[in-house]
C-alpha cells in the first residue's frame, strides 16, 4: 500500500549517544543526565523545523538504551559492572545511571516528540561495531559472545571491521536483530523505521553469492515489515544506503525490487560519516523514479585525526556548506534532506584537551533548507572533500605529471549560473580554492573550466567565516586560489582540469568553490572572505 511521506522533508537522525556524551545548553557532562537533557535534544529538532526525529537507541551493538529483555544487560551484570574511564566507558555508565534512576529514555523521547508534534521513528543500526573491539567485555551481549561461527572472520572478510561483523546469511543473525526490533515496537509507539545499512556496512562474507545476499536481506526486510505492520500498515520503512548505487548492490540491497514489493518506502543516500557532494542522487533517482529519496548531511566534511573509539578531530560544516550541498542534492532529484551526527558540533570528549571545538550545532541553517527558491539567492560554498570512511571518492588526487597529464576533479553545483537571471544576485566572479597536501610554495597548477584558463588570485583566510578551528589548516600556504567567471558554472557536475606546470609530489586534498552575493564587499575583488547571510 502507498504510505504517505509527502510531509517528510527533513529527517533528523538522533544518535541517542549524544545525550550521554555531550555538553549542551541543557546540561553539562559534569552532571548526571536528566530530563532537561533528554527533552532538550527533542525540542531543538522541533525548533529547527525538521519533519521527523529518528532515534537510534543503542551504543554500538551491545548497549541498549532501554531495559531490554532480549539483551538483559541492565537486569544483570550491567547494574554493577565497572566501566573504564574512556569515552565508551563514560557513555555506558551514564546510560546505566539514567535507566536505573527510573527514567525511560526512549519513552520520554517519544513522549516529548508527541508534545512537540514531531513524528517519532526508530533508526535501527543493522550492525554497529562500536564497542566490539574487545568482545570479552562484560557489556557485550551473550548472543555475540556465544556465536563466533556466525561472524564473517578471516579470510572471507573484506577488511577492517567486517572481520568482527555478523554474517546476515545466517538465519540466526537475522532472527536476533528482528527480536530487538520487535521488542522496541511492542514497547514504544514508533511511527516508522529507518534501517541503517551504513552502521556498519559489512553484512556478508565475500564468498556469499549476490543472489543469496539479496534473498537474505529480503527475508530480513519482510520480517521487519511484519513487525511494523502490527502497529499499522500505514507506517513507513526507509533504508540508509551507500552513496553509490553499485555499493548498495554489493551490500545485497536490490532496492528496485524491494521498493516494488512495498518493503522500502524511502531511500536515504549516505556517505557513511562525512558530508559529501559525491552522492549519486541522480543515479538513485533514475533507478527509483517513484521512491522518496533523501540526501544526507553530517556535521563534518572530513576527519582530520582519530583520537580514540568514537572520538576524532573533524572539519565541521558551515551554514554555507550545509545549505549549498543540500541545494545540489535537491537539484539532482532528491525529495528531502536527512541529518546524521548533527549534534556532534558540540564537545563530546568529556572535556579532554585533545578536542578543542566547543561550538553549537547551526540549527538555524536547517530553516528552509529544502526551499530551492530561498537557496537560490544565498551565498554558495560547494566543497569536494576527502572521505576517510568506506568510499574513497575522488580525493586525494595526485597531480604529478609536469603538465602532460590532464587530471580532472568533478564538483557538483546546485544552480545554473550560465543563465543571466540566476547570476543576478551574485558577483560576476567566484573563487576556486585548492588545498594541497604540502605547501604550495614553488608549485604552479594550471586550472581550467570548460576550456578557459582560470586566473590565479588570493583570498585572505577561509572563504567563509568559521565558528570553529578544529580541522582547519592554520598554515594557509597550502592554498591555491583562482578566479572563476560565474557564467561558466552549470547546474550539475563541473569538471575542473588541473595540470602541474611546476612542482613535485602535488596532491589535492580538498577543492572549494565560493559564490558571493553582489555588493557583499568580499571575494575576489577585495581578497577577503565573505560574511554569512542569516
Amino acid at each position: 500500500m502507498a504510505r504517505k511521506l509527502d510531509p517528510f522533508k527533513v529527517l533528523f537522525n538522533h544518535d541517542g549517544t549524544c545525550v550521554f556524551s555531550s555538553d549542551s545548553p541543557y546540561q553539562s557532562t559534569q552532571e548526571p543526565v536528566g530530563l532537561k537533557q533528554v527533552h532538550g535534544y527533542v525540542d531543538e529538532v522541533a525548533d529547527a523545523q525538521c519533519s521527523a526525529l529518528l532515534l537510534s537507541p543503542v551504543w554500538g551493538q551491545t548497549i541498549p538504551m532501554w531495559d531490554s529483555a532480549v539483551v538483559p544487560l541492565w537486569k544483570g551484570v550491567g547494574r554493577t559492572m565497572k566501566c573504564p574511564d574512556t569515552f565508551q566507558g563514560r557513555v555506558i555508565a551514564r546510560t546505566r545511571d539514567l535507566l536505573l534512576s527510573g527514567v525511560d529514555f526512549i519513552g520520554e523521547t517519544g513522549k516529548r516528540c508527541r508534545e512537540r508534534g514531531l513524528p517519532f521513528l526508530l533508526a535501527w543500526r543493522m550492525f554497529d561495531v562500536h564497542g566490539l573491539d574487545h568482545p570479552e567485555d562484560p557489556w557485550t551481549n551473550d548472543f555475540y559472545k556465544q556465536s563466533p561461527q556466525l561472524r564473517i572472520g578471516y579470510p572471507e572478510a573484506l577488511a577492517g571491521d567486517s572481520v568482527i561483523s555478523l554474517d546476515f546469511c545466517h538465519p540466526q543473525v537475522r532472527a536476533f536483530q528482528l527480536s530487538l526490533i520487535r521488542e522496541l515496537f511492542e514497547r514504544y509507539d514508533f511511527e516508522g523505521v529507518e534501517l541503517d545499512f551504513m552502521r556498519t556496512p559489512f553484512f556478508f562474507s565475500r564468498r556469499v553469492p549476490y543472489e543469496q545476499r539479496v534473498e537474505s536481506m529480503r527475508a530480513f526486510l519482510q520480517g521487519v515489515r511484519e513487525i511494523v505492520d502490527t502497529r499499522g500498515k500505514d507506517r513507513p520503512m526507509g533504508a540508509r544506503v551507500p552513496q553509490t548505487w553499485d555499493l548498495s548492490l554489493e551490500l545485497g540491497l536490490d532496492l528496485a525490487a524491494y521498493t516494488r514489493e512495498g518493503l522500502i518506502d524511502w531511500v536515504n543516500v549516505s556517505s557513511f560519516y562525512e558530508t559529501s557532494s559525491e552522492l549519486e542522487i541522480a543515479v538513485y533517482r533514475e533507478k527509483l523514479p517513484d521512491t522518496r529519496i533523501f540526501g544526507e548531511l553530517t556535521q563534518t566534511t572530513g576527519v582530520v585525526k582519530a583520537l580514540e573509539l568514537g572520538l576524532e578531530t573533524t572539519r565541521k560544516c558551515t551554514r554555507e556548506v550545509l545549505r549549498s550541498t543540500a541545494q545540489t542534492f535537491l537539484a539532482q532529484g532528491a525529495d528531502g534532506i536527512s541529518l546524521f551526527n548533527f549534534n556532534y558540533y558540540r564537545d563530546y570528549s568529556f572535556g579532554t584537551s585533545k578536542h578543542h571545538d566547543r561550538s553549537e550545532p547551526p540549527f538555524t541553517a536547517l530553516h528552509g533548507i529544502t526551499d530551492m527558491a530561498r537557496l537560490a539567492n544565498e551565498p554558495h560554498h560547494y566543497v569536494l572533500s576527502r572521505q576517510n570512511w568506506f568510499h574513497q571518492g575522488q580525493l586525494p588526487l595526485r597531480l604529478d605529471g609536469a603538465g602532460t597529464r590532464h587530471l580532472q576533479a568533478a564538483l557538483a553545483v546546485g544552480q545554473d549560473y550560465t543563465r543571466p537571471e540566476n547570476r543576478g544576485p551574485y558577483d560576476n566572479t567566484a573563487v576556486l580554492r585548492l588545498l594541497l597536501e604540502k605547501s604550495a610554495a614553488g608549485v604552479e597548477v594550471l586550472a581550467r573550466l570548460r576550456g578557459r584558463v582560470l586566473k590565479p588570485c588570493q583570498v585572505e583566510g577561509e572563504l567563509f567565516p568559521l565558528s570553529y578551528q578544529d580541522g582547519v589548516p592554520q598554515d594557509h600556504s597550502h592554498y591555491l586560489d583562482y578566479e572563476v567567471p560565474l557564467m561558466l558554472l552549470e547546474k550539475g557536475i563541473n569538471r575542473f582540469t588541473l595540470n602541474v606546470l611546476q612542482g613535485k609530489d602535488v596532491v589535492l586534498e580538498r577543492l572549494e568553490l565560493a559564490v558571493y552575493p553582489k555588493g557583499s564587499g568580499c571575494g575576489v575583488a577585495t581578497g577577503k572572505p565573505s560574511v554569512s547571510m542569516i
